[in-house]
């Protein structure tokens, strides 16, 4: 979805938002269609019945780094001229995937500041297919909501997800300074305060660096740069 927003994004070409506009086919030679607006329901819907509310990219897996894209995905989508999907559509997602990571994702080894991965319930089994259905339903009325009010911009918060089998499982205790590069970076750009990065990066991540650079040897006048 990143891709396919960035693209249109640069170059002012709709395919991969027209019906059918994204086309792939697998190992058995079956050819799958789907949109770029249909990518990004489908992704909003995963997030939804997933208990840390964001899209495990591996079985069960949530990484923060690769929700950065899907999230940067959303948030282009929100923004393309011609677009179905007004301002602001996402943020329900946006802030209840944030809400658990702020918290449940800060680090507890002093490698990093945000844990590299979380353990959730494999999606991909038949218990989820009714609460995807549920929750992929509710964001389709949402949309047409919005359209039926000629809404451009859409503000404040919506049902919360019903129900879901997803628990979180565990979790890798210790982050990457690396991964937090990659995790910060994006999130500047698609949080809805662009201080977030920031605070995070004072918080969580600093205090790591500077006690690294510290044990490396370095003046400790690293802490004030």
């Amino acid at each position: 979805l990143h891709v396919a927003t960035l693209y249109e994004a640069l170059t002012g070409d709709d395919k991969y938002r027209q019906p059918g506009g994204l086309r792939l086919v697998d190992g058995r030679g079956r050819e799958w269609s789907s949109d770029a607006e249909a990518l990004g329901l489908h992704l909003a819907a995963c997030m939804r019945v997933n208990a840390a509310g964001g899209v495990p990219c591996e079985p069960g897996l949530v990484f923060f780094q690769c929700q950065n894209h899907a999230m940067c995905g959303l948030r282009l989508l929100e923004a393309l001229g011609g677009s179905r999907v007004p301002h602001g559509f996402f943020g329900p997602e946006r802030r209840r995937f944030l809400q658990f990571a702020t918290g449940g994702m800060r680090a507890v080894v002093g490698t990093g500041g945000l844990k590299v991965v979380v353990v959730t319930t494999p999606q991909h089994t038949e218990p989820f297919c009714a609460p995807f259905a549920r929750e992929r339903a509710h964001l389709e009325e949402r949309l047409a909501s919005a359209a039926r009010a000629g809404c451009e911009t859409i503000a404040g918060e919506h049902r919360p997800p019903g129900p879901s089998p997803s628990r979180v499982l565990g979790s890798v205790p210790f982050a990457h300074l690396g991964s937090d590069g990659w995790d910060l970076t994006y999130l500047g750009w698609w949080a809805d305060s662009g201080r977030l990065a920031g605070e995070l990066y004072t918080l969580a991540v600093q205090p790591k660096v500077s006690r690294g650079a510290w044990g490396y040897g370095e003046h400790p006048s690293l802490d004030s740069r």
